[in-house]
């Protein structure tokens, strides 16, 4: 084909490769390889490309030294239209560099029949950042905090959303002097506000998954001498989820978001419709159980509500690739028929917290977490006992047990247990005859530094025995990661210390 004549280059080296330059939008097409073996023997292996060519576009951004760099692509005839509202004329492409805050802004890139694309160029490392997480439907306030010279008037407030190429960033602006706050994006309009007070904040309400995003906070001051301080805060919306429960008098209180046509399953089956969000009350123990927010295609968020100060607590504390055993001690009636044991796992949003479930000596436990099988052991002798083998970090957690009685009469007693996983430790330290013994806990590819300056290998834990003069003196047990923690050990009778 004429048309590619000295812009297609092929290498042998690569011989399934096919290299264009100076695109055109004609090149837009599906390309099919076609492979003949030397031998025809029925078979001929083929493999297709969809290319497709933008009209307009910049290239990804790089940061070189003091610089932010890019490139313009129109094509023949095309333009180049500046923060400072000057123009460059493109003819194929043009480099854009950012290397002076004078230089910072939009930037349009635009081909002959005036599509355009825009994009916020700054200096490399320019501005501060943090994030923020909403739910769908909900509320969330932005909160810009930009390093601003308080000697110096700021002229305006301008925020950019980045929503990728084709479309104009500018989202919205505020000009102190006048008081004035504008909006530049349609589907805001009616769901943003913003206080005087606190200028530099936006406040979203109705929050939708497209208003996720990365937003930009310019900041330019009254008298411009080169510095435009700036903050970016990346914004993530949930599609479904609770919001924190608080504890209002004998309530517990939260609120289910789903957006529209999302419902709401209680703990007895039932379900309640949800357009946008739904507060949920908790004030009766028969209200008392997991609920599980559901948006229109299925996604779902559960949540274990008990009544305000329901349950009794205790913590325990383990070391990593260690055992332990979680003692839950609810106050159960003995002239009761207990019908189930049920534990909770709070492993926050978008999972079912299930996490165990004993229904008595007929039944074994049933476990609901595939990281906990072949590490968890129960006995019907101590029914609302969980044992714990080779702890991980990702066991530690708030576990919830909830006993229900044979016959329900509106008390299901509660009792939570506090579990935290020490990422290297060493245990109790015992005297055995002549012997001290410890034992070395550091998850996999850990070490234990002896006395004499040798170290062994530790997978998991390790015994350490001091039964001789020669072996006393500090140890230290270090996790794959080089944190350690040590410990002098000495023979039976003496003095023992961590250090």
């Amino acid at each position: 084909m004429e048309e590619i004549n000295g812009r297609i280059f092929h290498s042998p080296e690569n011989p399934s490769d096919l290299n264009f330059t100076n695109l055109r939008i004609s090149d837009a097409a599906k390309y099919t390889l076609v492979v003949r073996y030397d031998i025809f023997t029925g078979d001929s292996p083929e493999f297709i490309v969809d290319l497709s060519v933008k009209d307009v576009c910049f290239n990804e951004r790089k940061e070189v030294g003091k610089c932010t760099i890019t490139t313009c692509f129109t094509g023949e005839n095309g333009i180049l239209l500046t923060p400072n509202n000057s123009w460059i004329s493109v003819n194929g492409f043009k480099e854009v560099k950012v290397c002076d805050d004078i230089e910072r802004g939009n930037y349009s890139c635009c081909n002959a029949v005036g599509n355009c694309e825009t994009r916020m160029l700054s200096l490399p490392g320019n501005a501060q950042r943090a994030s923020v997480s909403g739910c769908i439907a909900g509320n969330v306030t932005l909160k810009f905090e930009p390093v601003i010279d308080t000697n110096r008037a700021v002229g305006s407030y301008t925020w950019n959303k980045d929503i990728g190429p084709n479309r104009n960033p500018r989202f919205a602006k505020y000009q102190g002097q006048t008081n004035r706050f504008q909006t530049f994006m349609d589907e805001i309009n009616g769901r943003i506000f913003h206080s005087p007070e606190n200028p530099s904040d936006l406040n979203f309400t109705n929050l939708r998954i497209s208003d996720a995003a990365k937003y930009t906070l310019v900041v330019r001051y009254d008298i411009f001498t080169g510095d435009s301080p700036e903050f970016i805060v990346d914004l993530s919306v949930k599609d479904v989820c609770f919001n924190e429960r608080k504890e209002v008098g004998k309530c517990t209180i939260t609120t289910c978001f789903t957006g529209e046509n999302g419902i709401l399953l209680t703990p007895n089956n039932s379900w309640i419709s949800v357009n946008g969000f739904k507060e949920v009350k908790v004030c009766d123990d028969i209200e008392r159980g997991n609920y599980s927010c559901c948006n229109a295609v299925g996604n779902c968020e559960t949540r274990m509500l008990s009544l305000p100060g329901n349950a009794q607590r205790a913590s325990v504390s383990g070391c990593i690739a260690g055992n332990v055993t979680l003692k839950f001690k609810p106050a159960v009636e003995i002239y009761r028929i207990v019908g189930s044991f049920t534990w909770n796992k709070d492993i926050g949003p978008n999972r079912d917290p299930s996490f165990a479930k004993f229904m008595g000596y007929s039944y074994p436990l049933e476990t609901f977490m595939d990281d906990i099988k072949g590490r968890i052991f129960h006995s019907p002798e101590n029914p609302t006992d969980l044992n714990f083998t080779n702890l991980r970090l990702s066991d530690a957690a708030k576990y919830t047990l909830v006993v229900r009685y044979d016959i329900f009469t509106g008390d299901s007693p509660e009792f939570i247990v506090d579990l935290k996983v020490k990422d290297i430790c060493f245990n109790e330290i015992k005297e055995v005859w002549n012997c001290t013994m410890t034992t070395c806990f550091t998850g996999e590819n850990g070490i234990l530094l002896t006395p004499n300056n040798s170290w062994i290998s530790v997978n998991g834990f390790k015994e350490v025995k001091v039964c001789d003069d020669t072996e006393r003196g500090k140890y230290s047990c270090c996790n794959a990661g080089g944190k350690c923690k040590s410990l002098v050990l000495d023979l039976p009778g003496d003095v023992l210390c961590f250090v």
